[in-house]
């Protein structure tokens, strides 16, 4: 048993196809006014592998050869993937309604998040869509591999700043969350692969460590982990009118409680084909 630390870090080396929508992007707001808005937003990255490859894998179909050799071209010492998934609902309330402050809005909201991502090694990549045949009579290493998921809620709360670009509104502001932490997996390691020349013997040396979350607790209402959160951002307007938005999100960390748990596994797997006698 241990308790974990999970730091919400930004990570390099994505290309990110998604997008998020929300009541502004359509209507200009050019005063300030009370708002509510829900949102959903995905976002899926990879510095190795293609949409069309992904989508193959994910959903069904034929991850053919060239598909294959053009994904293996890619590969380097550097290769990763994750996503994020998130569901949220907001209201900014005006200053002026309350305490009669223009140009100032308290935000309140909630959010509902998941993350996962993936550093893998180039021959463990090609271990899996090809298997150990392009081993046979090699010693292959299978460097440091590294998997996170996690799943948490954030209680939003924050204050914007409203400025004016002639007769549009831009925001600036900062956002501190809560976090109820529902689950985390996490694991790392790596191995080393003997494969006998001609396939009949296969050695295997693995060193892998794996962190999860209370396992007898999940589910939504599952209270793991309790931490804070940051977001700052800032918007502004261009003269042919397009708005560029900055913003530094999640920026925080979570403590997991005391049935998080550990698990350190020193293994030598060795598989031997039955010669022909023996079949």
């Amino acid at each position: 048993m241990r308790k974990g630390i999970l730091f919400f870090l930004i990570v390099l080396g994505f290309s990110f196809n998604g997008f998020t929508q929300f009541n502004n992007d359509f209507f200009v707001d050019s005063v300030q006014r009370l708002n509510f808005y829900t949102g959903m937003d995905f976002t899926y990255g990879s510095n190795v592998i293609s949409n069309k490859f992904s989508n193959k894998f994910l959903f069904g179909g034929t991850i053919d050869r060239d598909l294959k050799d053009e994904t293996y071209k890619n590969l380097g010492d550097n290769n990763r993937l994750g996503g994020d998934l998130n569901y949220q609902l907001t209201a900014e309330i005006p200053f002026d309604t309350i305490f009669n402050k223009t140009g100032i809005s308290l935000i309140v909201g909630v959010e509902f998040n998941e993350h996962v991502d993936l550093t893998f090694d180039e021959n463990l990549f090609r271990l899996i869509f090809d298997g150990n045949k392009q081993f046979a009579g090699e010693r292959t290493e299978i460097s440091q591999t590294n998997y996170n998921y996690y799943k948490y809620q954030r209680l939003n709360f924050g204050l914007v700043n409203h400025r004016k670009y002639g007769d549009k509104l831009a925001k600036e502001g900062v956002l501190f969350s809560v976090i109820k932490g529902e689950e985390h997996q996490a694991a790392n390691g790596g191995g080393i692969m003997t494969t006998e020349q001609y396939g009949r013997q296969i050695d295997l040396d693995l060193l892998y460590t794996y962190n999860s979350s209370d396992t007898a607790n999940k589910g939504f209402k599952a209270f793991n982990g309790l931490g804070i959160s940051t977001d700052l951002f800032s918007e502004f307007y261009f003269k042919n009118g397009d708005k560029f938005r900055m913003a530094i999100e999640d920026l925080g960390f979570v403590h997991w409680n005391k049935n998080s748990l550990e698990i350190r596994t020193d293994s030598c797997l060795l598989y031997t084909s039955p010669s022909p006698r023996d079949r």
